[in-house]
């Protein structure tokens, strides 16, 4: 199959690697669409984010779509959801996975993300899509749930007045 790995700032790689094989609890995924996240853009220009840096060749992306493609499940278009928490540390246990202290987080060092033909995900990670949804929109969910947690952080309610400031910057 076929994978992009980030090298370095500006190094993107295609390379050729074995389809993985999925263990209990996982799911092969084809992937069919993956959106470019600014937090990938920053990995980009700068190999990294913060203080998260690329220190192995790094595959980028994590807000995507596909299908599952081994097991009685085989077929099923799928929503990928990027994140893994612990399912046990304290944050998790009370309801708050977002902020596990052991998550991770497809295409952020040194887990690598979806901008590759296939890969193996947590099976409880991947969410049927309708057929009325097609592959593109299954991978902007990640970006719309982003958003409306951002909502409801700032409780914003129908008829108030909010404004949106931001940049748009490419590499």
């Amino acid at each position: 199959m076929q994978v992009v790995r980030l090298h370095g700032p500006a190094d993107l790689r295609l390379c050729d690697e074995p389809i993985p094989t999925p263990g209990p609890g996982e799911s092969l995924v084809r992937v069919t669409a993956t959106g470019v996240c600014g937090s990938d853009l920053h990995w980009f220009s700068e190999a990294g984010i913060g203080d998260a840096r690329v220190v192995k060749p790094l595959v980028l992306g994590h807000e995507s779509a596909g299908v599952i493609a081994s097991g009685s499940e085989s077929g099923q278009r799928v929503a990928i959801d990027p994140a893994i928490p612990c399912r046990l540390c304290e944050y998790c246990q009370e309801g708050n996975p977002n902020l596990c202290k052991h998550l991770v987080f497809a295409g952020s060092a040194p887990d690598d993300g979806t901008l590759r033909e296939y890969m193996v995900w947590p099976t409880h990670c991947l969410y049927p899509l309708p057929d009325a949804l097609t592959d593109a929109d299954g991978a902007m969910l990640e970006p719309l749930g982003v958003a409306i947690h951002a909502v409801d952080l700032g409780r914003i309610r129908s008829g108030m007045t909010v404004g949106h400031q931001g940049s748009a910057r490419a590499p």
